[in-house]
C-alpha cells in the first residue's frame, strides 16, 4: 500500500470520526460552541475530501501503471476509498 492510498484513507476516516464525536457530543451537552466545532469540521472536512480524491488518483494511477497491481484488486480498493471519501458528505447531510 502506497502512501498516497493512506493519506486518502486518513481523509475519508478521520472527518467522520470527527464528525459523528461532535455531534454525539452536542446531543449528550448541547454545548454551543460544538455548533461552531461541527462547521468548522464540515469546512475541513471538504478540504480533506479534496486532498483525498487527489490522492487517490495519484494511487489508482501509480499502482496502474508502475506496480501493474491487477485490475480486479486495484478497483475495488479505489472503490472502497472513494465510497469512505464519499460517505462524509451523506453523513453530514444526516
Amino acid at each position: 500500500m502506497i502512501r498516497a492510498y493512506r493519506v486518502a484513507l486518513f481523509c475519508g476516516a478521520c472527518p467522520l470520526v470527527v464528525g459523528v464525536t461532535v455531534f454525539l457530543l452536542w446531543l449528550i451537552t448541547h454545548w454551543d460552541w460544538l455548533e461552531m466545532a461541527g462547521i468548522c469540521t464540515i469546512g475541513c472536512g471538504i478540504l480533506l475530501f479534496i486532498v483525498g480524491a487527489c490522492s487517490l488518483i495519484i494511487t489508482h494511477h501509480t499502482e496502474r501503471t508502475v506496480y501493474n497491481v491487477p485490475r480486479g484488486k486495484l478497483w475495488r480498493s479505489t472503490l472502497l476509498c472513494a465510497g469512505l471519501l464519499l460517505s462524509n458528505f451523506l453523513a453530514a447531510a444526516v
